[in-house]
């Protein structure tokens, strides 16, 4: 039987197309898809967030270095020796085409205009066959009007399809008043295909309750590590400041208990009370 179909002007030997999933991040787990009959393969969602936080801390760790140590400039790391999350997927996306010969359809999700063009740009040209554009907007502003939604999707599509010339797929959600009427929007706009996401997946109660607490458990852990992060960041520039200013000399061990107290208070859960020392420091 002949199962060949074309999809995002793509001809494909069948419509078994895996989406966007964790699966896509390993090249074992990808070649098993294809080896299953996967005709193409959809990579996970690049989001554009994880981007501006990566270089948000990497300018952070170049300004810190520069704060009171003028010879900390010739320790400055290569940026390449400190890859991205666009890295970190473009370099997945090149060993995916080289491994598979499948076409390699990346998944952006964007949050700013310049955000969704200028990823979209690199995707293409790290040798992405296609693009999905993986749009949510919920909105939070009451003078943000339905139509103002909608019209977001468009300009974001519209801006894309100027910058990129392979096929562009649009994830569209099912929460809208008229779906129909945004489908006919979206094509009139440019789009290849339009995507429906499945809007109700049910589980047993007891994997729903397992999985809700593997996910409540790994959202605690990662604000905590951000917290202690950030914490001991603090801690280091107290001590460094306080030193450098030459305010007061603390030994060892008072520089411990210094160390122990404001980790407690920048990491507890509960306001602490303050405690004045009304004596001298060594008594």
């Amino acid at each position: 039987m002949d199962l060949t179909t074309n999809y995002l002007g793509l001809t494909l030997k069948n419509p078994v197309v895996p989406s966007a999933s964790p699966l896509s991040k390993h090249l074992d787990t990808a070649k098993r898809l294809e080896d299953a009959g996967a005709s193409a393969l959809v990579m996970y969602s690049l989001f554009e967030e994880e981007v501006r936080y990566d270089d948000d801390m990497l300018d952070e760790y170049f300004f810190h270095q520069d704060i009171g140590h003028l010879e900390a400039s010739s320790y400055r790391p290569q940026p390449d020796d400190h890859p991205s999350a666009i890295d970190n997927y473009i370099e997945q996306l090149h060993r995916l085409k080289e491994s598979l010969e499948i076409p390699i359809v990346a998944s952006l999700n964007g949050v700013t205009p310049g955000g969704w063009t200028e990823h979209a740009q690199e995707l293409q040209v790290a040798g992405a066959d296609a693009l999905e554009l993986n749009i949510y907007h919920v909105s939070a502003e009451v003078t943000e009007t339905g139509e103002m939604v909608e019209q977001r999707y468009i300009d974001v599509l519209k801006a894309v399809k100027k910058k990129i010339t392979i096929p562009v797929v649009v994830k569209l959600s099912p929460h809208f008043s008229s779906v129909a009427n945004m489908v006919h929007r979206l094509e009139q706009a440019g789009v290849t295909v339009i995507e429906a996401r499945i809007s109700h997946l049910a589980y047993a109660p007891e994997i729903a309750n397992a999985m809700l607490r593997r996910q409540q458990a790994s959202a605690i852990i990662a604000a905590r590590k951000q917290i202690v992060r950030g914490a001991v960041g603090m801690v280091h520039l107290a001590l460094d400041e306080l030193d450098e200013n030459d305010i007061v000399d603390l030994d060892e061990e008072r520089k411990a208990a210094m160390v122990s107290n404001l980790l407690v208070v920048l990491c507890g859960e509960e306001a602490t009370t303050p405690v004045v020392n009304a004596g001298t420091l060594y008594t």
